[in-house]
């Protein structure tokens, strides 16, 4: 597209520009090329008289039309008048440089076509002309001079986690080569290995071998770039148990997150997002629950939920220890089926200290410090209450001097 920052004509009468119409009119026509307006409906037209808000908007194209009397750089232009009445200018050049060294977004290769592939995980894929041409690497050189020479490949870095295949030979370090005519006349092929990979990667130079000369890369004038490949994943690894033991120890009428490190099936074509848990039987101490309601027992979830702490287990109080039986799946392979063991620690009690208290000669009452009693729990109530089983014979206990 032609922009405002490529041709712009403006009026001295800056009060009036919104109602001005400035005008171009071509009067000689690119000899290479084209220029063409994009209409409402995207549909292009010829054009040879257009405006400046066409320009700004970016609807008049200039489209490169004869390649064949293009080299790898080429020059072209189209002479044009403006007006906006009563003002007009003379005859303008407006000059157009076409080349093959100038990238545009979307498209980093030089080449004619290095356009990449896409196969299915373990597959094979046909690279041909349509996907790698640099034939119009030969337009470097003078047209009469173009015969007497042929385009070769040399790959410079294999694929990662595939192979090349040039009829029944291998691309190897060793023999690394290949030529645009066998490419166009044949193709070559890439074969994945079946790694659980998204993509894959290999780099060559290229460049114009004269006939008569050996296939050694030259020192200079060559190419490189790389050619991608999409590897689209086949489901085909079932979920794998990763953990030892299915086991969490919860203390008695404690809540716990079931965090990976107790339960994490893995899925080497599966997302965490897609690897499903369905509880079929539930726990007989208490509920598994999400994070965000914990009071509602939950029956599904998936290794993304556990890996992100949302999967909780709320034990119900009681002292005995429980199960529960769940599958897990990708959707795609047979479910495994396991046993979830969940022990319970009782709450408990201990005595730290428990030492005789003595009383002084002449004096009637002695505090009880953490010295002389003091105990500890593994619950979670900081709290700890002592009951007197047997009254004191010859004494009684003060507290905040009211009598126990």
């Amino acid at each position: 597209p032609l922009s405002s920052g490529d041709l712009r004509a403006v009026t001295n009468d800056a009060d009036s520009t919104g109602n001005r119409t400035v005008t171009f009119t071509v009067i000689s026509s690119p000899r290479l090329g084209r220029l063409v307006r994009v209409n409402s409906d995207n549909s292009t037209e010829d054009v040879s008289v257009f405006t400046q808000n066409l320009v700004s908007e970016r609807l008049i194209l200039y489209q490169h039309v004869d390649h064949e009397n293009t080299g790898w750089t080429a020059e072209d232009s189209f002479t044009f008048t403006t007006s906006s009445p009563p003002a007009a200018l003379g005859p303008e050049e407006f000059r157009i440089t076409i080349s093959y060294e100038i990238t545009e977004p979307g498209r980093q290769s030089r080449l004619l076509a290095n356009t990449g592939a896409a196969v299915k995980e373990g597959d094979k894929v046909l690279i041909d002309q349509s996907n790698l041409d640099a034939s119009n690497l030969l337009l470097k050189l003078p047209k009469s001079q173009r015969s007497f020479y042929e385009i070769w490949f040399q790959v410079t870095s294999l694929p990662h986690h595939g192979t090349i295949m040039v009829g029944e030979r291998n691309i190897t370090k060793g023999k690394p080569n290949f030529s645009q005519y066998i490419v166009n006349k044949f193709g070559i092929l890439y074969l994945h290995d079946d790694s659980e990979s998204l993509a894959d990667n290999f780099t060559f130079a290229v460049w114009p071998k004269q006939k008569s000369k050996s296939t050694t890369k030259p020192e200079a004038n060559f190419l490189e770039e790389m050619f991608n490949i999409t590897i689209s994943p086949v489901n085909d690894q079932a979920p794998e148990l990763k953990t030892k033991g299915l086991r969490l120890k919860v203390l008695q009428g404690n809540s716990l997150v079931v965090g990976p490190e107790n339960l994490r099936v893995e899925d080497l074509d599966s997302p965490p997002e897609e690897i499903r848990y369905m509880i079929i039987r539930n726990p007989n101490n208490g509920i598994l629950a999400m994070a965000h309601h914990p009071d509602i027992p939950v029956h599904h979830f998936t290794q993304a939920d556990i890996d992100n702490s949302q999967v909780w287990f709320i034990q119900d109080g009681s002292p005995s220890s429980g199960v529960f039986y769940f599958s897990v799946t990708d959707g795609q392979h047979r479910p495994l089926y396991k046993l979830f063991h969940l022990d319970v620690i009782p709450i408990s009690i201990t005595l730290v200290n428990l030492t005789d208290l003595l009383l002084p000669q002449g004096q009637t009452t002695v505090p009880i410090t953490n010295t002389h009693l003091s105990a500890m729990t593994n619950g979670k109530s900081p709290q700890i209450n002592y009951k007197m089983t047997s009254p004191l014979q010859h004494g009684h206990l003060l507290i905040e001097n009211q009598v126990v």
